[in-house]
This record gives structure tokens, C-alpha cells and sequence, in this order.
């Protein structure tokens, strides 16, 4: 009799622990950097070069839903694969692309110097409060420290590179070629 008690025991006590583990499975993780089908947030940002050289416009509205590829860099160490992600999308001319520093305004004068010194063709512009800017937030990206990418369509994100390196420039080139012929 007392060994069908500790075995009941022993059963409940692991159907507990299971609800538990499942309970914890489900709830929400953390998410960093958008995910396929998340919308893109609107992107305030001021104009290094290009079009709006000088000026702080929203480029989510601006690009209004054309294939989109997104960079969002928070360290100098990444300028070379930052320089080859902008000659890959010079290959892709249905392809909008901005660079985004997360940096302030104090850091325009490098950032006209880094567009002359790699003869960036992708605009670039940078965060009015750099990493404390409200529209840095809804972007998902706290802990990229040097570069993250991220694909959209449509206003739709359609994929993220957090902290990319050069072996992932395939499928970084991959995916914009799926925004372009399918204009998703």
C-alpha cells in the first residue's frame, strides 16, 4: 500500500514538473530583431548623402514598401563588410537600401568622410539620439553592437542578420534577390 502512495507520489510529482516545463515553454521569449512578417517601424533619420542629404526624413515612409535592405551600424570595425553590402546592393537596383548609424549627430563629419573614403552609392544617415533614439526601439536591436541587416518588402520584414559577417554576405545577396524578383 505504501509503495502505490509513493508511486502516485512520484507520478504527480512529475506530471507537476512537466506542467511546469510546459508553462515555461510558453511563455514569451525575448525577441531581438524583427522577424519575418513583423512590420517595419517608421525610421527617422538624418541624411548624410543622397537624395535628402541634410535632412531628416522617414525612411520607411519615403521608401513607401519597395524591397528594402535595412543596415543598421553601431561599430567602425564593420566599414569593409558595411563598403561590400553596398556594392552588393548596386547589383540590385530595384532594391532600396539606408545605412542607418547609431550614432548622433557629433559623428556626421566621419560618417561624409566614410562615404567618400569607400564611394558609398547607398545613403546613410544616422539617429538624431544615436542608441538612445525612440525610433532605434521598436526595431528590436539593443544588443547588436557592430551591424545588423535586415530585408524588407511591403513594409514587411522578410529577413534579420544580427552581427553578419562576411561568409553570410550569400545569403545576405539571397535574400534581396527574393525581395526584388518577387517584389514580395
Amino acid at each position: 500500500m505504501e509503495v502505490m502512495a509513493m508511486r502516485r507520489r512520484a507520478e504527480m510529482t512529475l506530471l507537476l514538473v512537466w506542467g511546469m516545463v510546459l508553462a515555461l515553454e510558453a511563455q514569451e521569449k525575448p525577441s531581438i530583431g524583427l522577424r519575418p512578417g513583423d512590420p517595419t517601424p517608421p525610421l527617422h533619420a538624418t541624411a548624410v548623402n543622397g537624395p535628402y542629404q541634410g535632412k531628416r526624413v522617414c525612411y520607411t515612409t519615403v521608401y513607401q514598401g519597395a524591397p528594402t535592405m535595412y543596415l543598421f551600424v553601431s561599430d567602425e570595425k564593420v566599414a569593409p563588410l558595411v563598403a561590400q553590402l553596398d556594392k552588393v546592393l548596386q547589383k540590385h537596383p530595384s532594391v532600396r537600401g539606408i545605412i542607418v548609424a547609431v550614432a548622433g549627430p557629433d559623428y556626421a563629419p566621419r560618417l561624409h568622410l566614410f562615404v567618400k573614403l569607400h564611394q558609398l552609392k547607398t545613403p546613410l544617415a544616422y539617429l538624431e539620439k544615436g542608441s538612445q533614439d525612440p525610433d532605434l526601439k521598436p526595431w528590436k536591436l539593443p544588443s547588436v553592437r557592430g551591424l545588423a541587416v535586415i530585408v524588407a518588402a511591403r513594409k514587411k520584414v522578410v529577413e534579420t542578420f544580427l552581427n553578419p559577417s562576411e561568409k553570410d554576405l550569400p545569403r545576405i545577396e539571397k535574400a534581396i534577390a527574393k525581395v526584388e524578383g518577387g517584389r514580395r
